[in-house]
């Protein structure tokens, strides 16, 4: 099988090579008396093409190690400062609470989502307990509305 295979390559890639030397060969002798001078206007102008093709394959290369440094930079960065969640009690979240009262007690949450609703700033901030349950309080217009939490801590409260 790998002999067949082997084979299907080489003669795919001697076609295609064949096929080059066809064009080539139609592009240079050109329609009769006047082939000298068509294959070197077509020499140049193919040069010309690979000249262009090289200088913009350059730039990009260069775009892209640019790209990459910063990157890698920014990655440095985040590496560094990267966001670990802390577990919260839900019993300390009580409706009323302000934004800042909340952060204050329970830090930054996991994730965080806000939209508006009837004129009203609505945010849902997602918070983990030691037991790694969720707890899902509601802000609206900067006040807590709601706590959602696990099941025991909802019933112990």
């Amino acid at each position: 099988m790998r002999v067949v295979f082997s084979i299907a390559i080489g003669a795919g890639l001697a076609l295609a090579g064949w096929s080059q030397a066809v064009v080539e060969h139609a592009v240079i002798t050109g329609a009769g008396s006047t082939g000298a001078a068509a294959g070197s206007g077509a020499g140049k102008a193919v040069g010309g093409i690979f000249e262009g093709a090289g200088k913009t394959l350059g730039s990009a290369r260069n775009e892209i190690s640019a790209a990459s440094a910063v990157a890698g930079a920014s990655k440095a960065a985040a590496t560094k400062e990267q966001f670990v969640p802390q577990p919260v009690d839900p019993s300390q979240i009580t409706a009323g609470m302000d934004r800042e009262d909340l952060l204050a007690k329970c830090g930054k949450p996991s994730m965080r989502t806000s939209q508006t609703k009837n004129y009203q700033l609505v945010e849902n901030y997602w918070y983990y307990t030691a037991e790694h349950e969720p707890v899902v309080v509601t802000l609206r217009d900067g006040t807590v509305a709601s706590v959602i939490g696990p099941p025991k801590a909802a019933a112990a409260r």
